[in-house]
């Protein structure tokens, strides 16, 4: 994929997510009457606020991933990554750069997750050499008998890089991210590496490089040169569309007044008074919304009746 192909989807994302469609004039579809009592309605909005939030987050996960990979093209084309930032999502696994968001792999390991008829715990066994953490993870199925649980499966994990946490033996795993990495699954005990921070530190540590300052103001002009005129070719792109539907509402607002249609009229008498879409005509406006009141509309006669007093003196030409 391209650079431009793989901005312009980031711009087309990004559009979707947070701009309505101004010109297009359609007009969603009213919502259906909610029934049921107020616990219950307040239960559908917290659902339906669920669902939404759900699918702004996946849509703002894709967006990211999106511009990650367009920085990561115009750093790779410099010959350097790009560069450190510790608050990032960026991690540092075998001496690579692993994003916890672009990579579908990472997962969130947890101390408690519970489903609908299942909960996990992990709980800390011993500390390992080198820094590694034993963790014994057992799953429990809930009867449908009665409240308790039953001991299901009990097996056991490796954590790599579990910075900042306090590894404290009998203790519940805290929340962390993690990439799994080997055994594949039935090969033997599965390891999980948290990686190392992404700081000028850890790098040098790992032999990755970090760009000059140099490098950085030239990749952020091209950064900047491309989604300019990716910028202008979006906009250029909506003109075109909004003047195809302006073109479309025009032939059937003629299409209408041929027919002697009120409102067909009415439309065609305000373009002319307007100059939308049209040269700019009062003597046809006028004619227009004289047909118009004629055939009925009462807004074509108001607004043939303000076009037709007389212009104070002073005021701007219409």
């Amino acid at each position: 994929m391209s650079t431009q192909t793989l901005l312009a989807s980031v711009l087309i994302l990004c559009a979707a997510s947070s701009a309505p469609a101004q010109w297009s004039g359609l007009v969603s579809d009213p919502p259906a009457p909610r029934r049921g009592s107020p616990a219950q309605l307040r239960q559908q909005a917290l659902d339906t606020k669920k669902v939404q939030d759900a699918r702004i987050r996946e849509q703002q996960i894709a967006n990211y991933r999106a511009r990650q990979s367009f920085t990561n093209q115009i750093y790779q084309k410099l010959g350097v990554p790009p560069p450190p930032h510790p608050n990032s999502t960026i991690r540092i696994i075998d001496g690579e750069l692993c994003d916890t968001l672009a990579n579908p792999d990472w997962v969130t390991l947890n101390g408690s997750m519970f489903d609908e008829d299942s909960h996990t715990t992990i709980t800390i066994a011993k500390m390992l050499k080198g820094g590694d953490i034993l963790c014994d993870r057992e799953f429990y199925e809930r009867t449908r008998a009665n409240s308790g649980s039953t001991l299901k499966k009990v097996d056991q994990i490796i954590i790599r890089h579990l910075a900042g946490e306090k590894a404290t033996i009998g203790s519940p795993l805290a929340p962390c991210k993690a990439l799994r990495l080997h055994p594949k699954p039935g090969d033997g005990v599965p390891v999980y590496d948290c990686g190392l921070s992404d700081t000028p530190e850890n790098r040098k540590t790992a032999g990755i490089g970090i760009p000059t300052h140099e490098q950085v103001v030239e990749a952020q002009k091209q950064i900047a040169g491309i989604l300019a005129a990716e910028k202008v070719r979006q906009r250029e792109a909506t003109n075109a569309k909004r003047q195809a539907a302006d073109a479309k509402s025009l032939a059937w607002h003629m299409e209408q007044a041929a027919k002697g249609d009120a409102y067909g009229l009415l439309r065609m008498g305000q373009r002319y008074r307007n100059g939308t879409g049209v040269e700019k005509d009062l003597d046809k406006a006028k004619d227009y919304l004289s047909k118009a009141a004629a055939a009925g509309s009462p807004t074509a006669e108001e607004e043939l009746k303000a076009l037709n007093e007389p212009i104070p003196a002073g005021a701007p030409p219409q």
